[in-house]
C-alpha cells in the first residue's frame, strides 16, 4: 500500500507540473502572431500532410533551399510572415488576416525530409478543423507534448538522492527559448523537452544507486529517448552525447543492472526499434539537408578561417539558448542575459568549491560540445552555403550542463535539516530570478508584437493586439511563474526509497568508467 501511495502522489505531482507548464506555454501560444515562430509555416505544411499520410513531396528545390510541394489545407496557405520576419521593430500589425479557407491547395516546405513523429501529433487539429485558429490549437498540442515531458524531467529530478540541487539544475535549464519553442509549431521545442526529459530520467534511473531502480524512471527514460531519436534530423547524434555523458557520470554497471532485468529489456527493446526506424527515414528522406544560405565565406578561405569564422556566428552565438524570440530576431533586455549567465556560472562555480572535480571536467566536456559541434557542422557546408547554424539546435545537449551540475552538488551528504534551510535562500533567489527573466522575456516578446521594439513600452493604443487582453495574459503569466517556482520548490526529495540516505551508503564514491 505504501509503494501504491507513494506512485499515486508521484503522478499527481507530474500532472500538477504538467498543468501548469501547460498553462505557461498556452499564454506563449496564443501570445505569439500566426507564423512569427522560427520556420513555423514550413512546419505547419508538413504536419498537415504528413497527418494526411503524404510524406513525400513533389521537389521543386530552388537557392538552395530543398523546397517540396505539399497538398495541405487551404487555411495553413496564407499569412505569410515576410513583412515581420527579421524586423523587430515592425509590429505583427502588417500580417495579413487568417480566414477560414474550404479545400486543399499545394503549399512548399523545405522540411520535408525530417521524421515524421512530431508532426503525425501536431497535424493532427487540422484533421477537425479547418478555420481561422487551426494554428493556435496545432501549437497547442505542441506545448502539451513538450509540457508533458518537462514536468517528467523535473519530476524525475526530484527522484534523485539528496535531488535539491538538481530540481534546481533543471529550473536553470528550462530557459525562455524552451518555453517559446515548446508553444509554436517547431519540432525543437520538443526536442529540446525530450532531451530534458532523458538527462533527468537516465540519471535517476542509473544514479540512484537503488538496485532496482523505480521502474517507473526506466521506462520513461527509454520513452524520452525514444522520442527524441525520432525528431529532428541530427536528434540521433545529440541523444548519443547525453548517452555517453550519462554513462560516463554514472559508469557501466547501473546500466547494465537496468539492462538485466525485463522493465530494461523492454525499454531498450523500445529505444533500438525507434532509433533503427529514425536512423532508416533520415538517410532515405535526406534529413540532414540543410536550407537557405548563410554568412558567405571567401573562396580562397582556409578551412581555419572557415572554422574561426564558424565559431563566432554560430559557437559563441548562444543568445539563442536563453531567448530570442520571432524569427530569432527579437532578444529579451541585456539584463536577463547576463542574470541567466550568471545563474550558470555559480552553479558551476559551486561545483569546484564543492570539489566534484570530476563532474566539473564532465560538464566542461558538455560545453565544450554546445560550443564545437554546431561550429563544426556548419563548417562542413560553408563553401556551399555558407555558415548556416542556430544555437538553438544545440540546446538539447546544452541543458545537461546546469542539470549535471545541479546533481553534482546534491551528492555530497550533509545533515538534512541543516542542508534544506541553507539551501533554501539560493533556491528562492535563484528562482525569483529565473521567474522574473522569463516574465520579462514574455513581456518583451507581445511588446515587439504589439509595436515593434523601438515603441515605449507602456502604451495603450498599440497597432496589434493578440486574443486575449495583455495585461490579462501577463497577469497569468506571472501568476503562473509564481506557481511554477512553488511547485518545483516544494518536490519532495525524500520521496521513494532511492532518497534514503544510510551511513553506508551517504559517502559512495562516483563510480568510475570502467566499473
Amino acid at each position: 500500500m505504501g509503494t501504491l501511495s507513494a506512485m499515486k502522489r508521484t503522478w499527481v505531482r507530474a500532472l500538477l507540473g504538467f498543468v501548469i507548464l501547460f498553462g505557461i506555454t498556452a499564454l506563449w501560444a496564443v501570445t505569439t502572431p500566426k507564423y512569427a515562430a522560427p520556420d513555423e509555416p514550413a512546419h505547419a505544411v508538413k504536419a498537415a500532410a504528413n497527418v494526411r499520410g503524404e510524406f513525400r513531396g513533389t521537389p521543386q528545390p530552388a537557392d538552395h533551399i530543398p523546397y517540396e510541394a505539399f497538398t495541405v489545407p487551404a487555411t495553413l496557405a496564407q499569412g505569410n510572415p515576410a513583412c515581420i520576419a527579421f524586423q523587430p521593430e515592425q509590429s505583427a500589425a502588417c500580417l495579413p488576416r487568417w480566414t477560414a479557407q474550404s479545400g486543399l491547395t499545394e503549399a512548399l516546405t523545405y522540411v520535408g525530409g525530417y521524421p515524421p513523429l512530431y508532426y503525425l501529433l501536431v497535424g493532427l487539429p487540422t484533421l477537425v478543423t479547418n478555420g481561422k485558429d487551426v494554428l493556435f490549437w496545432m501549437r497547442l498540442v505542441s506545448a502539451a507534448l513538450s509540457s508533458l515531458f518537462l514536468a517528467v524531467g523535473f519530476v524525475a529530478a526530484s527522484r534523485i538522492r539528496r535531488a535539491r540541487w538538481t530540481v534546481l539544475g533543471v529550473a536553470a535549464a528550462v530557459t525562455p527559448m524552451a518555453l517559446f519553442l515548446a508553444s509554436v509549431v517547431n519540432p525543437s521545442g520538443l526536442e529540446i523537452s525530450a532531451a530534458l526529459a532523458t538527462w533527468t530520467c537516465a540519471l535517476a534511473a542509473f544514479a540512484s544507486r537503488e538496485d532496482p531502480p523505480p521502474r517507473g524512471l526506466v521506462l520513461w527514460t527509454a520513452v524520452s529517448a525514444s522520442v527524441l531519436v525520432q525528431v529532428r534530423g541530427l536528434s540521433p547524434l545529440l541523444l548519443a552525447v547525453i548517452g555517453l555523458t550519462v554513462v560516463g557520470v554514472t559508469g557501466w554497471q547501473p546500466v547494465l543492472r537496468v539492462l538485466r532485468r525485463r522493465d530494461g529489456q523492454i525499454g531498450a527493446g523500445i529505444l533500438a526499434a525507434s532509433s533503427i526506424f529514425a536512423l532508416v527515414w533520415i538517410f532515405a528522406m535526406g534529413s540532414l539537408k540543410l536550407a537557405g544560405a548563410g554568412q558567405p565565406v571567401a573562396p580562397n578561405a582556409s578551412n581555419w578561417q572557415i572554422f574561426t569564422t564558424a565559431i563566432r556566428a554560430v559557437g559563441l552565438n548562444m543568445y539563442q539558448l536563453f531567448g530570442v524570440f520571432g524569427w530569432l530576431d527579437t532578444n529579451m533586455p541585456t539584463w536577463c542575459y547576463f542574470a541567466w549567465e550568471a545563474i550558470c556560472a555559480l552553479l558551476a562555480l559551486a561545483v569546484l568549491v564543492r570539489r566534484e572535480f570530476r563532474l566539473a571536467v564532465v560538464i566542461a566536456g558538455v560545453v565544450a560540445v554546445t560550443i564545437l559541434l554546431p561550429t563544426a557542422l556548419a563548417s562542413l557546408e560553408a563553401r556551399k552555403l555558407g555558415i548556416v547554424g542556430q544555437g538553438r539546435y544545440i540546446l538539447p545537449v546544452a541543458v545537461g550542463a546546469p542539470i549535471l551540475a545541479g546533481y553534482a552538488m546534491s551528492r555530497r551528504p550533509r545533515d538534512r535539516r541543516a542542508r534544506a534551510r541553507r539551501l533554501l535562500v539560493p533556491a528562492l533567489i535563484i528562482g525569483v530570478t529565473v521567474g522574473a527573466v522569463q516574465v520579462s522575456g514574455f513581456v518583451q516578446a507581445l511588446h515587439r508584437y504589439r509595436t515593434g521594439v523601438n515603441a515605449p513600452l507602456f502604451v495603450r493604443d498599440t497597432p496589434w493586439n493578440p486574443p486575449i487582453a495583455p495585461l490579462l495574459a501577463v497577469g497569468l503569466f506571472v501568476a503562473l511563474q509564481a506557481v511554477f517556482l512553488w511547485w518545483w520548490l516544494s518536490l519532495p526529495v525524500s520521496a521513494g526509497p532511492e532518497n534514503r540516505e544510510t551511513p553506508n551508503t551517504a559517502r559512495t564514491p562516483l563510480p568510475a568508467m570502467g566499473e
